[in-house]
């Protein structure tokens, strides 16, 4: 009986260091020198959702806002150049509104601008690749090795270009 709940216990705890993502660490200064479109990461964040001051980063857009009469509000900016980035928690007193997705074309990480189209060789031979439950592999960075909120690289397998940008906030 022992032997059978080693063995589940081994296959137990081997799977759940399996599950965990290969992230590419950044340290504060890294994290805080992210750039998408050419815009610092951190002052998309100051601007809380709020629609004159994310017009004043990105130019106009297509603002779409949800789920205000349910108290739950959030709101979505669109721009012509790809750009997506969806703000959520409008309605909470004890915190700011925050990203909790963005997607680009275009992002500078450690000084590297990469875009949509471009090899992920750009980001030199020291990057880790992590295995998705699909098979396919893409890079993640994330702030002092936090899992919470990744920006994924996703590339073709066979031509290595990058394929998609995103910012995610999993909860």
């Amino acid at each position: 009986m022992k032997y059978y709940l080693s063995i589940l216990l081994f296959l137990f705890f081997l799977t759940v260091s399996l599950a965990q993502p290969t992230i590419n660490e950044l340290n504060t200064d890294d994290f805080m020198s992210i750039k998408i479109e050419n815009v610092l990461f951190e002052k998309i964040k100051m601007t809380y959702g709020d629609i004159v001051e994310m017009e004043k980063l990105f130019g106009k857009g297509k603002v779409n806002v949800a789920n205000k009469e349910i108290g739950e509000e959030t709101r979505e900016f669109n721009y012509d150049n790809g750009l997506k980035i969806y703000f959520g928690e409008f309605d909470l007193n004890y915190t700011k509104p925050s990203i909790h997705y963005l997607k680009t074309n275009n992002i500078c990480i450690k000084n590297i601008e990469l875009n949509v189209g471009d090899s992920i060789e750009k980001l030199g031979n020291k990057i880790l690749f992590n295995k998705q439950t699909d098979g396919d592999l893409s890079i993640m960075f994330t702030h002092n090795n936090g899992d919470c909120c990744p920006i994924i690289i996703e590339f073709d397998q066979k031509t290595k270009l990058i394929t998609s940008i995103e910012y995610f906030v999993w909860t």
